[in-house]
């Protein structure tokens, strides 16, 4: 939700990796989108936010891919940033500027994510550039992961970053790197490639925590701590599992039935938190471990667990493999935990216009069918999570592919589907406006109002 050129009207922004980033009136009362604008066609990727900066102007945040002009074969990451300077309420008007503030950012499968912000800190996740954190030759090299791989991302104030190429990035993360540049980047041999672990910078896009596989969705709660949803696991991987390496390896991912492996999972975001996972180059790095990072790879009491069950004991502070669920077949409609290979994506915690009930709870968006549905496990959900007890359940089904959500504001949350629908969810005990259907499945509790908004 943002400003736009009618000071009387309420907008709503969506990025997309397809048509770039657009923007539609919104009206609060019926849910009518009208008046589409193409607003940067050009953008095209998963994250993107809006903030007033301390002159009063309003800034787009947005995250996308590239490829090194030097290097075509090699994905990259960039955070690009948009100032509406003349207050128009229209971006890429006479006078106003904007600049990638970081780029050159190693990506391969995972870019960066959704972007949230508060105050004058701005997250983002970045994913693995590799399936699963290690060396591997399915990409076509053996260089491991990046620094900024598999990590919750943080630029601490906003206000202190220029408006310029690269203002926020590192001097070794050069914009378009060479094939050579590109792997000394990942393989710690150009300097200055730890950055983004060692900084202290403010005004730098930085690693927060580590320890992920794919960071995707990213919320506050209602206190202002940071969430995150994460993707675990997509590949047959004997190197990274319940037991990290060796004969004890257990190789549970498409090998077999899968409803028994590694649930995706939801986090409390923790200041150079260790949250279980693999990064093969830099978890041994002398650097990274000076800064604080990856205590968890020699002592799993270190490691930060997820919020919901997640089928994985890591031999520390988790219990997992004390649960009745631990190892059993998981039901998406009555769910332990998030599920194994349930792609979550979107988060939001409930607005505070939603009932009581909802405080300290979290929606979060499950959709996997663009993997395949694997062994009957198929999500096309929302489901709530208690932040406090970790508790999770199905709350409206029958989407065809959630991807994001955001409160409207108005005592609504707005479902964003990657194939170009958007629905409308509130609460059974509270006006409903608009053409609403009753939700499919669950505690009756809980039930919410489903309403097509944008048909697709």
């Amino acid at each position: 939700m943002g400003p736009g050129p009618d000071p009387a009207q309420v907008y709503l922004y969506i990025s997309s990796p397809t048509h770039g980033i657009r923007r539609f009136e919104y009206a609060p009362a019926t849910g009518l989108l009208t008046n589409r604008v193409d607003v940067i066609p050009s953008v095209r990727g998963n994250g993107i936010a809006l903030r007033a900066n301390d002159h009063g102007q309003t800034e787009l945040y947005a995250s996308e891919s590239y490829v090194s002009h030097n290097a075509p074969s090699r994905i990259l990451s960039r955070l690009r940033r948009f100032v509406d300077a003349d207050g128009d309420g229209v971006f890429g008007s006479v006078g106003d500027v904007d600049a990638a503030i970081v780029q050159g950012m190693p990506a391969g499968f995972h870019t960066l994510n959704q972007i949230q912000i508060l105050g004058d800190a701005l997250f983002v996740g970045h994913g693995t550039r590799t399936l699963n954190g290690a060396r591997q030759g399915v990409d076509g090299d053996l260089f491991g992961e990046s620094a900024f791989g598999g990590a919750l991302l943080m630029i601490e104030d906003l206000d202190e970053v220029a408006t310029v190429e690269h203002a926020a990035g590192f001097p070794a993360y050069v914009p378009h790197p060479n094939d050579a540049q590109y792997q000394d980047l990942i393989e710690a041999t150009a300097t200055g490639a730890e950055a983004p672990f060692t900084s202290t910078a403010s005004n730098k896009l930085r690693v927060h925590s580590a320890g992920v596989r794919n960071p995707f969705g990213v919320a506050f709660d209602q206190r202002g701590a940071v969430w995150f949803t994460v993707n675990f696991h997509r590949v047959n991987n004997t190197g990274f599992d319940r037991h990290v390496t060796g004969d004890d390896a257990d190789p549970d991912a498409f090998d077999g039935p899968s409803n028994d492996d590694i649930h995706d999972q939801i986090f409390r975001a923790v200041a150079k938190g260790d949250y279980g996972y693999r990064n093969g180059n830099w978890q041994g790095q002398a650097a990274t471990h000076t800064a604080g990072f990856f205590a968890g790879i020699g002592d799993p009491a270190w490691i930060t667990p997820s919020r919901t069950f997640d089928n994985y004991d890591h031999g520390g502070v988790d219990t997992d493999s004390t649960d009745p669920a631990f190892n059993q077949f998981h039901d998406p409609a009555h769910p332990r935990g998030r599920g194994p290979h349930s792609a979550v994506t979107g988060l939001a915690f409930a607005p505070a216009s939603f009932p009581g009930r909802y405080y300290d709870h979290a929606f979060v968006a499950r959709w996997n069918g663009q993997f395949g549905i694997v062994d009957g496990l198929d999500y096309r959900d929302i489901v709530l999570v208690d932040a406090a007890l970790g508790d999770v359940e199905q709350v409206a089904s029958g989407f065809n592919a959630p991807i994001d959500l955001v409160d409207d504001g108005y005592g609504h949350l707005l479902v964003a589907s990657y194939y170009g629908s958007i629905w409308r969810l509130t609460p059974n005990d509270a006006l409903c406006c608009g053409s609403c259907s009753p939700r499919r499945e669950g505690d009756d509790r809980r039930k919410l109002h489903i309403a097509s908004l944008v048909p697709r």
